[in-house]
């Protein structure tokens, strides 16, 4: 229920974290289930369609910037650059891979 990785400290169970900064953050529910989804399949690829339906269903009307948007937030909030992230990266045209 604990994942660490470049001086992240990141607690499933309560849902906050502690970034490579040392700021402590709430993240939202569905940024610790993305999050969680990928550490479980830490280097390899995660299909867009997989997360979708992990996060939101398989019914849910979804848009594909709302799923990006989530992403963005993550790594704004865990990479040290968000514009070269290192540990959550999209993998066009199939999906997501997390690196630690």
């Amino acid at each position: 229920d604990v994942l660490e990785f470049d001086g992240n400290h990141v607690d499933f169970r309560s849902m906050h974290a502690r970034t490579w900064s040392g700021e402590e953050v709430e993240l939202t529910a569905t940024e610790t289930k993305l999050l969680k989804l990928l550490a479980a399949h830490a280097g390899t690829v995660v299909s867009r369609k997989i997360v979708v339906e992990h996060l939101f269903g398989s019914t849910a009307p979804l848009t594909v910037r709302t799923l990006d948007n989530v992403v963005l937030h993550l790594r704004k909030l865990l990479e040290r650059d968000s514009g070269a992230p290192q540990h959550i990266h999209t993998v066009r045209g199939l999906g997501f891979r997390f690196e630690a």
